[in-house]
């Protein structure tokens, strides 16, 4: 039978680059006022929070099952 391990650093570099992704593009769209609304920002936000969270979640459950 053919198992597939899962790289755990994958999702850590995931992590990692959602996190750094908040404040360029919070950054990219108040210079070129593409986001007014801070509502929009704050979904963005939240949006890359969430899957920054997961991602370090699987690489923390990764890492254990090691």
């Amino acid at each position: 039978m053919n198992t597939k391990k899962e790289n755990p650093y994958v999702y850590k570099w995931i992590a990692i680059f959602t996190l750094a992704l908040i404040p360029i593009s919070g950054g990219i769209a108040f210079i070129l006022e593409l986001n007014r609304d801070a509502f929009q920002f704050l979904l963005m936000l939240i949006g890359l929070s969430a899957v920054s969270w997961r991602s370090w979640d699987k690489y923390k459950q990764l890492v254990r099952q090691r």
